[in-house]
């Protein structure tokens, strides 16, 4: 093959299509990191829960989940729900804002039922 032929294809194997990669690595790999992402910071918020949540509210109560900036507590029964509510609007959320890295802008209340 001639010097002019290596180059020509040399120049087709850089300015061609590449084809994509169908596989599902590269999109386990992303979920993946947002798990270990979300699961850091969940671990977080649960280390400072346990340490400002008085302990009658921290055993009905579990975060579940951190979504856009909004902290998901799973709490069981509605006095509770109301205590903790009590809770957020009495600084709670301004106490974990400061000592979690995540970006908290409120706490949502779930009631679980049975």
């Amino acid at each position: 093959m001639s010097l002019e032929e290596r180059k020509l294809n040399q120049l087709r194997e850089w300015r061609g299509r590449k084809d994509r990669d169908l596989s599902v690595q590269l999109t386990l790999a992303k979920l993946k990191r947002s798990l270990k992402r979300s699961n850091t910071q969940l671990l977080q918020i649960a280390e400072v829960w346990k340490e400002e949540v008085p302990e009658l509210i921290y055993e009905q109560t579990h975060p579940i989940s951190l979504k856009n900036g909004v902290l998901e507590v799973a709490v069981n029964g509605s006095a509770m729900s109301y205590q903790l509510q009590q809770l957020v609007r009495g600084g709670l959320l301004q106490k974990l804002q400061t000592q979690i890295n995540a970006p908290l802008k409120k706490i949502k209340v779930k009631l679980l039922t049975d």
